[in-house]
């Protein structure tokens, strides 16, 4: 998987990526996107796995499915295929089948390319007991672990009294838009820091004007540096995150995966989980929290992000608000055409 992402993403730019068509039938386009959904496994080792479905969502997981990315894929001409992986447009890929196999390269780098075999539902079946071995093992060895230390895990029912309780204390933030009002409830207890660096910046008047930038639906809104004249207010330094994994339910190799990574965990921290309604710092790794933050709007939640962003708080009135902003007209950087503002944010007395 390593390999893949040094590839694919050392081509990330912050424009959209644009690929115009050349006049190619619709029908043989389609027939061509039916060919690229499916499964497709990595014949390197560490390129990782693409799960490419219909519906133009896209998941890269590695053999054990202990970690995965997930974006969007479109081919817009035969031969270009645009991949955007956690809201990132990866830039100038070309790729071609042949027989039950896919290369994708950068434009340019043909003789450099990724390579994957189409799966059977045998290597399917292959793959997921070989995820669900490996799951077990993890399983075992933490129970061993925990029986020589003497010591007994907290339930899932003790942990969310934990949360529960550090939610007591609060502070409500108004958010008052062109779409509506939002209602923010913050948590000091929960993310000490994080609530801190974002209610001074509430009061210092940060907030007002600045537009939400991003939105997707059934996934997220997000605000915190862009204003309305289209300018950007970068001038908030970076700080780290606050985020204590085992509250999450991380597993032990899934947080030795993320540490490596650079995430420095806190585990006093009575961390809360990425579900509906949450309100997180957005970043662009380890310890890079600045002003920008995100709604979920995905009712489901987003639980692939736990362990990857600091929640801080939640949306208490105003859903409804959230979820108009999600659906506004974008453009291909998700951006809403139609400046959605925040056009004052105080606290609430």
């Amino acid at each position: 998987m390593k390999k893949f992402l040094l590839i694919l993403l050392v081509g990330i730019i912050s424009l959209p990526l644009i690929l115009t068509g050349c006049g190619t039938p619709k029908t043989a386009l389609e027939l061509e996107k039916q060919s690229a959904a499916g499964i497709w496994i990595e014949t390197v080792e560490g390129s990782g796995n693409i799960e490419m479905s219909e519906d133009g969502s896209i998941r890269i997981f590695d053999s054990l499915q202990t970690n995965e990315l997930k974006g969007i894929w479109d081919i817009p001409e035969i031969g270009a295929i645009n991949i955007t992986i956690d809201g990132s447009p990866v830039a100038n890929l070309e790729y071609k089948f042949e027989d039950d196999t896919m290369a994708i390269w950068q434009a340019g780098k043909e003789n450099q390319p990724l390579v994957y075999k189409k799966a059977s539902q045998k290597d399917v079946n292959e793959m997921q007991k070989k995820a669900k071995d490996y799951a077990d093992k993890i399983k075992e060895t933490n129970e061993e672990n925990n029986v020589q230390k003497n010591e007994v895990p907290e339930t899932k029912e003790e942990l969310s009294m934990k949360q529960e309780e550090a939610k007591k204390d609060k502070v409500i933030v108004i958010f008052e838009t062109t779409a509506g009002n939002l209602e923010l409830a913050v948590y000091p207890k929960v993310a000490p820091l994080t609530v801190k660096t974002f209610l001074d910046l509430v009061e210092g008047g940060f907030y007002n004007g600045i537009i939400f930038h991003r939105v997707i639906p059934q996934f997220m809104i997000q605000t915190g540096v862009e204003k309305a004249d289209g300018s950007a207010n970068n001038s908030v330094e970076l700080f780290k995150d606050e985020i204590n994994p085992e509250m999450l339910g991380l597993g032990t190799s899934i947080i030795q995966e993320k540490e490596r990574k650079g995430y420095q965990y806190d585990y006093t921290l009575p961390s809360l989980p990425m579900i509906y309604g949450s309100l997180a710092m957005a970043n662009s790794g380890p310890n890079t929290n600045s002003s920008q933050i995100f709604i979920v709007t995905k009712f489901d939640g987003c639980k692939w992000l736990d362990g990857l962003h600091t929640v801080f708080g939640e949306c208490i009135s105003g859903m409804d608000v959230a979820l108009n902003i999600q659906n506004a007209q974008t453009d291909s950087m998700d951006k809403p055409i139609e400046n959605i503002t925040i056009t004052k944010a105080y606290i609430k007395e």
